[in-house]
């Protein structure tokens, strides 16, 4: 009765010396499902590709006429003593397994590996993320700022001398005309340019934006927030039109 072989259950390979790999003898079973693990630059991709797809993909060209061989890019004959018992058939698997998976890599590492998705992939998303999320919060801060400047223009008193503590008002100066502000009136500059004047030495108002103070003399900075602390303090338009969100007791001049 004849016998027959007993079909090999893994890949040998001995002496691989691909790229990080220093002479590496490793078997790797057949019909099983394998994965790969380690650190970047381990050679994970060089033993992948480097070693079992080049060999498999020698061996199926090898099959093909010659005709057909001419036509075709064979990979380079993989640095290694010996490899035994891989199907050429495997070589088009990694080819489609590699194309499906390869993912912003070079040819030094193209597989989707933990490290790149660790080091590369994730940091990248994570980047672009934060980037979308800070313009959309910058937008929406406009939008809230341009809607609230309209409503309060729509509805709040324009000309009047006196402001109401209740929300804030837009007024609008212009060249000759001087604001002056009750002690614990609140400000923001929003079109134009405007000074802070006093008539003593002490700071002219309390910069709630920036957490400081400013002096006689300064200009204001657009969407800061001021209060006025002390009686006497006055804006001067330093533009033609000067507009102002307002909130407490005022008087234009």
């Amino acid at each position: 009765m004849a016998t027959h072989p007993t079909p090999p259950k893994r890949i040998e390979i001995r002496g691989a010396k691909v790229h990080n790999l220093k002479n590496l003898d490793v078997d790797i079973p057949l019909h099983q499902v394998v994965g790969i693990a380690g650190v970047s630059g381990s050679g994970k991709s060089s033993l992948a590709l480097g070693v079992v797809y080049a060999e498999g993909s020698r061996r199926y060209l090898e099959a093909l006429s010659t005709y057909t061989r001419r036509r075709m890019t064979q990979a380079a004959q993989a640095e290694v003593e010996s490899v035994r018992y891989v199907p050429a058939a495997l070589a088009l698997a990694l080819l489609c397994t590699g194309a499906a998976l390869a993912a912003n890599g070079d040819k030094s590492d193209p597989l989707v590996t933990l490290s790149y998705l660790e080091q590369t992939a994730l940091p990248s998303v994570v980047s672009q993320v934060e980037t979308k999320a800070a313009q959309r919060q910058t937008e929406l801060a406009k939008n809230l700022s341009d809607q609230i400047a309209a409503y309060q223009q729509q509805t709040g008193s324009t000309g009047g001398n006196s402001g109401s503590a209740a929300g804030y008002t837009l007024i609008t100066l212009t060249s000759g005309q001087t604001l002056s502000l009750d002690v614990g009136c609140e400000v923001l500059l929003r079109v134009g340019t405007a000074t802070v004047r006093t008539n003593d030495s002490s700071a002219a108002l309390v910069d709630v934006s920036a957490g400081g103070t400013v002096n006689n003399g300064t200009s204001l900075t657009k969407n800061h927030l001021y209060m006025s602390t002390i009686a006497g303090r006055t804006l001067s338009p330093t533009s033609g039109t000067v507009k102002l969100l307002i909130r407490g007791g005022h008087k234009i001049g």
